[in-house]
C-alpha cells in the first residue's frame, strides 16, 4: 500500500514537473516571440527613418496641437516652442505656407514643428526660410524637408568654406524646386490681390563680410497695415547699421518695385514703428539696443527661448529697453506660454494666443 501511495506520489511529482518544463518552454517562446517582433518593429521604425520620413512623424501625427482652421482674410503667425532654438510659421492669407528656421533638431521641438505642420494641414511648404547656419536654427530643416518639402529655400550665398550651409544646400537641392540666395532686396510677394502680403529681406547693404549671428538674413514682413520684423540673431553691430540706412535715405533704398498678377506694386518696408518684432537672439543681450528699441517702438515682442535656459534669455536690459521705448509694450515667450499664435484680420485688428 505504502509503495502504490510512493509511485502515485512519483507519478504526480512527475507531472507538475513536466507542467513546469511545458509552462517554462512556453514562456521562453512567448520571450522569443516578443524579442523578435520588438526587433522587426524596431527595424521598421528604422527603415521608415532612413527612406520615408522621420519617426518624430509619428509621434507628431498623434499627438498635434488643436488649431482652429484659419478663416479667410486671417495671416496666422506662429511662434513656436522649440527650446533654446527658433522656428516660425506664417500661414498667409492667400494659403501660403512660410516657415522661417527649423529649431534645433531636439526630438521634442521637432515633433512640435511637425505637429503645428499636420495640425495645419500643410502638404508642402511654400518658402523656408533659413536666416542663418547655427544649428538652433537649422537643427530640424532634414527633417521638416523630408516629411513635407518645399517649394522654395532661402538660403545665405553659397560658401564652401561653410560646412554647414554646404549641407544645407545639398538638402535644398535634394527636397526643394528652387533655391535662392538672401540677398539685400530679396523679395516674397502675393498674388492675392484682396489678401495681398509681401515679406522683404533688409539685411546686408553695408558689410558683406559678416559672420555667425551678425550675417543672419533681416526678414520685414507686412499684411494689412501691420509690420513685422524677424531679425535672426543679429547684434546690436547690425541694428545699428539698419538704423543708419533708414535714418540717411528715409528708407527709399529698401524700395523695390515687384511684379505681381495684378500689376506691379511697389514695396516699402519701413521699420519704424513697428508692430511686431520676434526679439533678435531670443533676447540675448547683444541684441535690441536701446537705439533700435526706440526706433522700433514695438507693440508687441515675441521671444523664443528655452525654460531655465543657461543664457539667461531674455535679457533684462533688453526688457528695460522694450519698456522705455514703448511703455506699454506686450511680451510673449515660448518658455512660459509654449507655443504662441498671433493672428490679423483683414482691417488689421489683431489678437495673440498661446496654442
Amino acid at each position: 500500500m505504502r509503495r502504490a501511495e510512493r509511485n502515485q506520489t512519483e507519478k504526480v511529482n512527475r507531472a507538475l514537473m513536466a507542467a513546469g518544463i511545458v509552462r517554462h518552454r512556453k514562456k521562453i517562446a512567448l520571450r522569443i516571440v516578443a524579442f523578435v517582433l520588438a526587433g522587426l518593429l524596431l527595424c521598421c521604425l528604422v527603415l521608415t527613418d532612413i527612406f520615408l520620413f522621420p519617426v518624430e512623424y509619428l509621434w507628431a501625427s498623434v499627438l498635434t496641437p488643436d488649431i482652429e482652421k484659419r478663416l479667410d482674410g486671417q495671416m496666422r503667425v506662429f511662434y513656436l516652442d522649440v527650446g533654446q532654438g527658433d522656428c516660425s510659421i506664417a500661414e498667409l492669407p492667400d494659403g501660403q505656407i512660410l516657415m522661417i528656421d527649423c529649431g534645433d533638431g531636439s526630438s521634442e521641438g521637432l515633433r512640435n514643428i511637425l505637429g503645428v505642420c499636420v495640425s495645419l494641414g500643410v502638404e508642402r511648404i511654400d518658402h523656408l526660410f533659413i536666416t542663418h547656419t547655427d544649428s538652433d536654427h537649422i537643427g530640424g530643416m532634414e527633417a521638416v524637408l523630408r516629411c513635407f518639402g518645399a517649394n522654395t529655400v532661402y538660403l545665405p550665398e553659397e560658401n564652401p568654406d561653410d560646412l554647414q550651409l554646404v549641407q544645407c544646400r545639398a538638402l535644398a537641392e535634394k527636397y526643394s524646386h528652387k533655391i535662392c540666395d538672401t540677398l539685400p532686396l530679396t523679395f516674397i510677394v502675393s498674388d492675392d490681390k484682396e489678401n495681398f502680403w509681401y515679406a522683404s529681406v533688409l539685411s546686408g547693404f553695408l558689410n558683406n563680410e559678416k559672420e555667425g549671428n551678425d550675417a543672419s538674413a533681416v526678414l520685414y514682413m507686412e499684411y494689412a497695415g501691420r509690420k513685422l520684423l524677424f531679425p535672426g540673431d543679429i547684434s546690436s553691430l547690425v541694428e545699428r547699421e539698419l538704423l543708419t540706412i533708414f535714418e540717411q535715405t528715409g528708407g527709399i533704398v529698401f524700395e523695390i518695385p515687384a511684379q505681381t498678377s495684378f500689376g506691379t506694386v511697389l514695396l516699402s518696408p519701413d521699420i519704424s514703428g513697428l508692430d511686431f518684432l520676434k526679439a533678435g537672439h531670443h533676447g540675448g543681450s547683444d541684441s535690441t539696443c536701446l537705439e533700435f528699441a526706440q526706433y522700433l517702438c514695438p507693440e508687441a515682442v515675441f521671444f523664443s527661448c528655452g525654460v531655465g535656459n543657461s543664457y539667461g534669455h531674455p535679457a533684462q536690459d533688453v526688457v528695460e529697453n522694450l519698456l522705455q521705448a514703448h511703455p506699454s509694450v506686450q511680451f510673449y515667450r515660448t518658455d512660459e506660454l509654449g507655443n504662441i499664435m498671433l493672428t490679423i484680420e483683414r482691417d488689421g485688428m489683431y489678437s495673440v494666443l498661446s496654442v
